[in-house]
């Protein structure tokens, strides 16, 4: 549910905390994993730009980040009272978050609170994972720790946000 559409009784009152929850990561989640795929694979192969990774190696890594961060989306929806807003949110952070992960700025040299405060978002996990594999041809068992971080994120993000729909969703009716 977007900011503004929390004062309104349509579908989204009516599905449920879970089935909207459900829908908009999987509507959100295939949207994002055909824009992957054509970043990782027809983009990189007309550009000629290398890529050492198998499919299956970026899957386990796309699909748990589309998951996280379809469900922070939908968080940040429910917590902010105006739907443009999530937009500056998402830009004000951005640029931090890019910089903690280490494809930038190296993480040896960036403050351990920094570090830490990242590390909720995916983007920390996600594109070290993503350098290994496709830049630097990792198998899975070397990504293993940062697709299992991923899954615990989503988990817990996804929590987040059945929370705030069913509490949405209550005070709505």
């Amino acid at each position: 549910m977007g900011a503004t559409q929390r004062t309104s009784n349509d579908y989204w009152t009516q599905a449920g905390p879970l089935a909207t929850l459900l829908t908009r990561v999987s509507v959100l989640g295939v949207i994002y994993l055909v824009l992957a795929m054509y970043y990782f694979g027809f983009s990189l192969d007309f550009y000629a730009i290398s890529q050492l990774g198998a499919a299956f190696d970026l899957f386990s890594i796309f699909i748990p980040m589309f998951v996280c961060s379809t469900a922070i989306g939908v968080v940040l929806g429910q917590a902010v009272p105006r739907r443009e807003l999530v937009t500056v949110i998402a830009l004000f952070l951005s640029m931090p978050l890019i910089f903690t992960s280490g494809f930038i700025w190296p993480v040896e040299s960036i403050p351990t609170p920094l570090l830490s405060l990242s590390s909720i978002f995916p983007s920390g996990q996600a594109i070290p994972a993503l350098l290994k594999v496709n830049h630097m041809g990792a198998s899975a068992d070397a990504i293993v720790d940062h697709v299992i971080r991923l899954w615990v994120q989503s988990l817990l993000w996804l929590g987040i946000a059945f929370y705030l729909l069913n509490k949405s969703n209550r005070d709505i009716s």
